[in-house]
């Protein structure tokens, strides 16, 4: 799956594919069989993250590269963390289709200790939780294989002492997976004009896999392109895919946080993929 903005003749090619059937059955699975012990945590964003309109490209693209690390890695344990996890179907997707995988998932809400425990109790494919924050896991230097974040960077004013320490605790041949949110008007985190802060400090501590893509992102030409896919574009294909139960509502309570006029439309987000290595 290519780096970068994500095409939408890409993302609907996805939805049709084996990889995506698969996941989609697994998650449907775990959450009829966890429903009850989610319901809570739901209430505080999604259910059914799978069928987020990001998300369903995010997981994809994280499972596919991760696999790919794994099959020049075969023999050894991969350890993979998930930095800033929530709890969501995905690390038990990922340990029970890679091979030799361990599982951490790292987040500072401490209500997901107890959730984590009861899952892991009606699986064979467990996973940890530790509770954390990101910027300071307290996790031995050197030791990951694999860190993913999805969606999380954005959300945080620590951009570099996030990567710094993602840094810290990639083994010399570890990559780093990481996607985040673009607000293409402004309304939402973080703006087309802080997409250049936050690749700067990754690419303070970390060195990128495919520079072509990241060019291409700061370049800015391709983030307003009409075959990339947006929050605009998903609202006239799919509404149940956004991310705010009550679009309208959710653009006027962000014009008035960020003190701008109010916004009478849906907030318009892209979104990107990227993958870093050890300098």
């Amino acid at each position: 799956m290519p780096q970068g903005l994500v095409r939408i003749s890409d993302y609907k090619a996805l939805l049709q594919s084996e990889l995506f059937s698969r996941m989609e059955k697994f998650s449907n699975n775990f959450i009829t069989q966890n429903s009850e012990i989610l319901t809570a945590y739901s209430r505080k964003w999604v259910l059914d993250p799978l069928h987020q309109w990001s998300r369903q490209w995010e997981y994809c693209f994280v499972f596919s590269h991760i696999q790919k690390y794994a099959t020049t890695h075969q023999g050894e344990p991969i350890k993979i963390l998930d930095a800033g996890s929530g709890i969501t179907f995905f690390p038990y997707f990922l340990r029970e289709n890679i091979q030799e995988s361990v599982l951490t998932c790292c987040d500072v809400d401490t209500s997901l200790q107890k959730i984590f425990g009861d899952i892991n109790t009606r699986t064979k494919s467990a996973v940890r939780f530790l509770h954390k924050d990101i910027r300071n896991t307290g996790l031995e230097s050197n030791s990951l294989a694999v860190i993913y974040s999805i969606s999380v960077l954005e959300h945080t004013a620590n951009y570099d002492e996030i990567v710094k320490e993602f840094a810290r605790l990639l083994r010399d041949d570890g990559i780093l997976i990481v996607t985040f949110d673009i607000s293409l008007d402004g309304y939402s985190d973080i703006p087309v004009s802080q997409v250049k802060k936050i690749i700067a400090s990754l690419q303070n501590h970390l060195s990128p896999i495919d520079e072509d893509s990241i060019l291409r992102l700061l370049d800015g030409k391709e983030l307003f392109g009409p075959d990339i896919i947006t929050t605009s574009f998903v609202s006239n294909w799919n509404k149940s895919l956004l991310p705010w139960k009550y679009p309208l509502l959710s653009s006027l309570l962000a014009s008035f946080k960020k003190q701008r006029f109010p916004h009478f439309g849906i907030k318009k987000l892209t979104f990107t993929c990227h993958i870093f290595k050890k300098i």
